[in-house]
């Protein structure tokens, strides 16, 4: 059975994770700890370690796990214990296009991108609604749907649509390609149109069918969140490569919506209903706030940022971090995912110079895969418990990761980072 969406669909069941101990972390691997299969396989030795280049690792597996199926769709994660793929999953195919371009910048093998091509093929040929979003995921096993996410029920959601954006305009940047430019103009104008309202925050969902807007604040992914704020980053690219204000104007209105969300201390609230925070869409708004507070000069923007990564980082213990936190306990859960470990490292190294950051990347590497099976090494395990080797957490990895080993390719202060994904 596929590792449940409420622990792999990039979110947790409140119910599910609230603290069970006073410990607010736990560690990923103890002495004779029984763990996943796939981080067994991590378990890579001290003198292995420094003879490892886990960044190269990672762009073998995205070139050659075959987690980007053969018609440029790419999976989700790949399953160890079943020994099969997930889902196609949209938005993690506009990750992997701008990953894919992060690969070719940094290593100049056409490879990459003729994969980023390929990913935007297959969005263009089966991802693309006529409302101009994007559809969420597309299910190779029947049984599997989920009427909510999939292709066939027709919702759309809004963030999807906008990490898909993002990865157009910079596919387009690399090839002068109009189509890209076109299908990025059709995604940017929906979001605008349909899906931002009067005070800067975006809907959640739209049904392409019905013309409903089913959000709910049972998830943070179905309500109106400051970590719509990333969304600021394709439509950013699309004012600049149009010059359109309307563009500028909304990614302007996302992220200063996104500034009523920070409290006092740094931390966004990603939940209205229980007013805690996610530490994954508390890092979306991060990186957010960075990208178009450093490209239109908005210092508010970047001091919101940095406020927000320092609050990360001030609540990292030596086994690093945990996925919520809890304010009227000040815990955190019991779960971490290796995703959140990535994204707070890498935004880390733009704002800080904390000795934390080596916790963090000592952490994050003990989640990467050195089994002989190629669908796993290189790749980066979503968690301790689950038997999966997860995209969009491997694709932070990458870009934390090589910002770690090489402090030249960190932005200048003031300077974008430049293909975020």
């Amino acid at each position: 059975m596929l590792p449940d969406k409420q622990q792999t669909g990039k979110e947790e069941n409140v119910a599910e994770i609230l603290p069970q101990a006073a410990n607010r972390t736990s560690s990923i691997a103890e002495p004779g700890q029984v763990i996943s299969s796939v981080l067994q396989a991590t378990a890579i030795g001290t003198k292995e370690r420094l003879e490892h280049d886990p960044v190269k690792a990672i762009a073998e597996w995205m070139a050659h796990s075959e987690i980007q199926s053969p018609d440029g769709g790419v999976y989700a994660w790949y399953d160890a214990e079943k020994n099969e793929h997930s889902y196609l999953y949209s938005e993690i195919t506009g990750y992997a296009i701008t990953t894919f371009l992060y690969l070719y910048k940094l290593y100049g093998d056409e490879q990459y991108l003729r994969q980023a091509e390929k990913a935007a093929d297959w969005l263009m040929q089966k991802a693309m609604s006529e409302c101009g979003g994007v559809k969420t995921r597309y299910f190779i096993d029947d049984k599997a749907v989920d009427e909510h996410t999939s292709f066939s029920g027709g919702n759309v959601f809004s963030f999807d649509t906008a990490m898909v954006l993002d990865g157009f305009t910079n596919l387009y940047k690399a090839t002068h390609n109009e189509r890209y430019l076109t299908e990025a103009r059709k995604m940017a104008d929906f979001l605008v149109n349909t899906m931002q309202k009067p005070d800067g925050s975006f809907m959640a969902i739209y049904n392409e069918k019905t013309g409903e807007v089913p959000n709910s604040t049972k998830k943070w992914s179905t309500q109106s969140g400051s970590f719509h704020a990333k969304n600021a980053i394709g439509l950013t690219n699309m004012y600049e490569l149009t010059g359109d204000e309307q563009y500028k104007d909304s990614a302007i209105r996302a992220c200063d919506y996104a500034l009523t969300k920070q409290d006092g201390s740094g931390r966004f609230v990603t939940d209205d209903a229980s007013l805690c925070t996610h530490l994954h869409p508390h890092c979306y708004a991060i990186e957010g706030l960075s990208y178009a507070g450093s490209v239109f000069g908005k210092q508010e923007f970047i001091e919101a940022a940095r406020k927000a990564t320092e609050w990360a980082l001030a609540h990292v213990d030596q086994n690093g971090i945990n996925e919520v936190y809890y304010p009227a306990t000040g815990q955190f859960s019991n779960f971490q995912r290796s995703d959140v470990i990535a994204q707070v490292l890498r935004m880390g190294l733009l704002y800080s110079n904390d000795e934390k950051l080596k916790q963090l990347k000592d952490i994050l590497l003990r989640y990467q895969s050195n089994a002989d099976n190629g669908s796993e090494k290189g790749g980066i395990a979503y968690s301790k418990t689950h038997e999966h080797v997860n995209f969009w957490a491997t694709a932070f990895a990458l870009q934390a990761l090589a910002l770690y080993q090489n402090k030249n390719l960190i932005p200048k202060p003031g300077e974008r980072f430049d293909l975020l994904v």
